[in-house]
């Protein structure tokens, strides 16, 4: 979600998308498919990975 708003201000600025933002979300949205096609509620180590991911890419 974050990603999303701060895309949608860095448009609203016109200034260029650096391409570490667009690997960051392409890498968010790769790892949130892999989750969801093998999605282990039990799996708390791959949860707690999750999080930790979500923090290193959130801006």
């Amino acid at each position: 979600k974050r990603l999303e708003d701060l895309e949608k201000s860095l448009k609203a600025e016109s200034k260029p998308i650096p391409p570490a933002f667009n690997t960051a979300k392409k890498k968010a949205a790769d790892f949130l498919r892999q989750q969801s096609e093998r999605s282990k509620p039990r799996d708390l180590t791959h949860s707690a990975y999750s999080s930790l991911l979500t923090l290193t890419i959130t801006p």
